[in-house]
């Protein structure tokens, strides 16, 4: 009897050991045809991260324009103390003065520099579409943003009024459209 019961443990971990091994065996051969080094498994996963990467980047250049823009308001204000109380010179043939302030030529080759590299052909103000227009107390400035899909609102404004939003196009007065 002693024997007997020195033969139930290691059968029982044999036992144990079979099953995990056919359970593993059964598991790899289910997921053979998806391993990572599958061809059609690699083009699809590129294909689906080329599309969301190159959506997450447009955003991102967006948002980088936007905030930009957002800093020209604070530029303006600086020129408006600067110049008697006018906003004249904060654009100059319709675009943006780049003279106007030490800060404002940073930020511009900031927005065409973000601007380059979605469009990568567009290298200044006027062929990225930027309009800008002053005049003594009131300015605005719009630029295209980079489209996704078949977004509607395709401009982003920032003016001296305080406004800052997307629109459908250029601004025609001397504040945003909405």
């Amino acid at each position: 009897m002693k024997n007997q019961k020195g033969f139930i443990v290691p059968l029982a971990i044999l036992i144990i050991v079979l099953v995990a091994l056919g359970g593993g065996m059964y598991v790899y051969s289910q997921n053979k045809g998806l391993s990572p080094n599958s061809t059609e498994s690699q083009n699809l996963a590129n294909q689906t991260r080329t599309k969301s990467d190159s959506k997450i980047s447009v955003n991102v250049v967006n948002t980088r324009i936007k905030g930009d823009l957002e800093a020209l308001k604070q530029s303006a204000e600086v020129v408006l103390n600067k110049t008697n109380k006018s906003y004249q010179q904060v654009c100059e043939d319709n675009v943006i003065n780049i003279n106007s302030d030490s800060s404002v030529k940073a930020l511009v080759d900031n927005i065409i520099e973000n601007s380059l590299s979605i469009s990568g052909n567009r290298s200044d103000q006027k062929s990225l579409g930027i309009e800008c227009f002053s005049s003594n107390d009131a300015w605005v400035i719009s630029i295209p943003l980079n489209k996704i899909g078949t977004e509607s609102d395709s401009f982003y404004c920032v003016d001296s009024k305080g406004n800052s939003l997307n629109t459908k196009a250029n601004p025609t007065t001397m504040s945003c459209a909405k």
